[in-house]
């Protein structure tokens, strides 16, 4: 099984610097944009990493000792520093392009995640919570900027579409998204999705996906969407921004719901209910008070109470 790993590995290197050598311009200016639109910090990096092994295995692998087939595990027959543990590999997928493969196209877990972010250097070995080996090593081999995996929708970089990832990582979603802010989906199920190459981390703080590091709408929109642009973005719930999140039944209408989704919170004046958006001062019809006139003409707000004969363009509303 190793013997067949390291040719599928030798033979992926070389055709993998064939198509770097034949068409570098072109790569090297679509990679840089790649990068560009999809940047991280060196803590970030580490995120996205960790991200990339944990769905690698829980997605790809499922079981640490029976894998799903195609991914498949074995023994790289070195040990770890600490107590000479039998060190495992897992390897996501076996299509030789890396299809479906959080690690890239040789899909191999471990070595990505420890190449990525540290110097070469002896392993330590543990076992995350899913069962699974991973493999760390000292922070004097730390890399000062670790890279990381970006996607797309094609093998070829210059053919595919970017895809993103969450940036929330706490949600542990193994979803990719059209749109750096994740809210709409791709649909991988006909292309799969590859790994396009590992960008090197900067400092870039804005611009990162991520509402942190004291960003705020005003100093950072890209990354800290504003509340009230109609869009539950990721830095927002229906607490913080509840114009942009509400749900059907809290009584606000916000987000996406209208009068036709969710009556009850965006009911309009007139409907003989008395809704959330709706007051006796925005609606008497339908919240109770008393019209005390209207002013000017035009066919705007129909009958006015006991106005009755007049059609006001604007009413004035008494409360109860």
């Amino acid at each position: 099984m190793q013997s067949s790993i390291n040719l599928k590995l030798a033979c992926l290197a070389i055709m993998a610097s064939g198509a770097l050598l034949s068409s570098a311009p072109a790569h090297a200016d679509t990679f840089s944009t790649r990068c560009a639109a999809d940047p991280m910090t060196p803590a970030r990096a580490k995120l996205r990493l960790e991200w990339a092994r944990a769905c690698g295995t829980k997605i790809n692998l499922v079981s640490p000792t029976s894998p799903k087939a195609p991914a498949f595990a074995y023994l790289n027959g070195l040990t770890s520093a600490n107590g000479g543990i039998p060190l495992w590999e897992y390897i996501e997928t076996d299509d030789f392009w890396g299809k479906n493969s959080y690690s890239g196209v040789d899909a191999a877990v471990n070595q990505i995640f420890t190449e990525s972010q540290w110097r070469t250097g002896p392993y330590t070995a543990t076992t995350d919570a899913s069962g699974f080996q991973k493999w760390t090593e000292s922070d004097t081999l730390a890399l000062t900027r670790p890279v990381y995996p970006i996607f797309g929708n094609n093998l070829d970089i210059n053919a595919a579409t970017q895809l993103f990832v969450n940036p929330n990582y706490s949600l542990s979603d193994c979803k990719l998204y059209t749109d750096l802010a994740a809210t709409h989906v791709a649909t991988t199920s006909t292309t799969g999705f590859y790994v396009n190459g590992f960008c090197p981390s900067n400092s870039i703080a804005c611009g990162n996906g991520v509402c942190d590091s004291g960003e705020t709408s005003s100093s950072c929109p890209s990354d800290c969407p504003p509340c009230g642009d109609g869009f539950c973005s990721f830095n927002e719930n229906s607490s913080t921004c509840p114009h942009d999140c509400s749900f059907c039944g809290d009584g606000i209408c916000g987000g996406s719901e209208t009068v036709f989704s969710c009556p009850g919170d965006c009911g309009f004046c007139g409907d003989g209910i008395c809704s959330p958006n709706e007051s006796s001062f925005s609606c008497s019809i339908d919240c109770g008070g008393t019209t005390c006139g209207c002013t000017g003409g035009g066919t705007t707000f129909g009958p006015a109470g006991a106005d009755s004969n007049i059609i006001c363009t604007t009413q004035i509303i008494c409360p109860l």
